[in-house]
């Protein structure tokens, strides 16, 4: 691959496996893909048709958990909203799985979680950790994008991410490895996302923190979340580093033969809603592309304006400050929020859980098992990690049954 031979250019080895070398260099990415190169979500992979028929499991869509049911200390069931109505459910353990942004809010309307946050919206505290709904973490990423000449472009795959990079920024500080970077030989599902590639790259290792906090003790209204994106000055120096790095892969010999115009690019509202899967996207989209492929002016005009928007790469690398603030102005996440409910020692002032069991540091019957409960961001998407922390609390559990 073209992309391949770039990084290569540019001093970064093939490392083959990137789950068994740690070093730097570019790999294979590997997904979570079936034969037919579809997602496997962790509802296909583990709720099969043998275990969906299962006595003793309830799946219950269009459900919301409310709040825990707290007898003192101790959790003895959840109250959840179907369809207008509430109605609640006993249980000897409960073990919330919302997320790092829904589950917080869970204990927070449950009354668990700092005395100040929930005594602003009303909730009376019946067990005070400081930790709940702090140290939110994400991924910010970066990006960089150019129009495909047309014999490059993908055709016949719905995968569109092929190759990563793993590779240390030399920030003091920041450690070995603390970057992840990837090309997508396809912007978007539509005709103009076919004709854009993006590299996309962020911080495997995130400094900055942030936090959940309730909007409301009302279960309906979704909780409020503040990712203090690029809060710590180490973060703004990776990315602005990021950007000078995949410029350069832009303009490799490999890939500047078959990428044209690169551009700063940006995850805009616009991009969001035309990533949407619908006749209508198609047919807004179909006609730019047929116009930018055809005519050379339209394209330089497409990519200033509805990519670029008005930036310039060449002025980027060549002033810092403007760097930085396209940085700042364009950072957005990789969905990979996690940490509002740490694991943690209980002489540990932010911990929420205990590191064996995930269960909710001074309250019975109670474990958060998701991306909350990671006391820092792996260097890695959360998928894995994710599917692991369940495995591992599962395997405690039946162990604890059986002691």
């Amino acid at each position: 691959m073209a992309t391949e031979r770039a990084l290569t250019e540019l001093g970064f080895p093939p490392i083959g496996d990137q789950n068994a070398v740690f070093t730097d260099g570019h790999f294979p990415i590997p997904l979570s893909n079936n034969a037919g190169e579809h997602r496997v979500s962790t509802a296909m992979a583990y709720l099969t048709t043998e275990v969906r028929a299962r006595p003793n499991l309830t799946i219950m869509s269009n459900t919301q958990a409310a709040t825990l049911i707290l007898e003192g200390r101790r959790v003895v069931g959840v109250r959840i909203r179907e369809g207008s109505g509430f109605r609640e459910l006993r249980a000897r353990e409960v073990i919330v799985s919302a997320g790092a942004l829904q589950s917080p809010a869970v204990l927070m309307r449950s009354g668990i979680g700092p005395a100040t946050e929930l005594n602003r919206v009303g909730v009376e505290p019946v067990h005070v950790l400081d930790g709940v709904g702090k140290n939110l973490q994400e991924h910010p990423g970066i990006a960089l994008s150019g129009y495909i000449r047309r014999d490059a472009r993908l055709k016949h795959t719905r995968r569109h991410v092929h190759l990563a990079l793993r590779y240390s920024s030399g920030v003091e500080g920041c450690g070995q490895g603390d970057m992840f970077a990837m090309m997508a030989t396809k912007s978007a599902w539509h005709p103009l996302g076919v004709r854009l590639a993006s590299m996309i790259a962020w911080v495997n290792k995130a400094e900055a923190r942030g936090y959940v906090q309730l909007a409301s003790k009302d279960p309906l209204q979704p909780p409020t979340a503040e990712l203090n994106f690029l809060g710590d000055y180490r973060d703004i120096e990776r990315l602005a580093g990021a950007v000078k790095l995949m410029a350069r892969v832009f303009m490799t010999d490999a890939l500047s033969s078959l990428l044209s115009h690169p551009s700063p690019s940006s995850y805009s509202g616009f991009a969001k809603k035309l990533g949407r899967q619908t006749v209508k996207n198609f047919l807004l989209t179909a006609p730019t592309a047929v116009i930018i492929d055809a005519i050379p002016y339209a394209r330089k005009l497409f990519m200033d304006i509805a990519v670029a928007n008005g930036m310039r790469i060449d002025q980027l690398l060549e002033d810092d400050e403007a760097l930085k603030d396209y940085v700042r102005n364009s950072a957005f996440g990789q969905w990979h929020v996690c940490g509002t409910c740490k694991l943690g020692s209980p002489d540990d002032p932010e911990a929420v859980t205990e590191p064996s069991s995930a269960r909710v540091i001074g309250v019975e019957g109670l474990r958060v098992v998701d991306a909350s409960i990671m006391p820092t961001a792996p260097r890695a998407n959360l998928n894995i990690p994710v599917i692991m922390i369940a495995e591992k609390v599962s395997a405690a559990i039946l162990a604890e049954e059986l002691a």
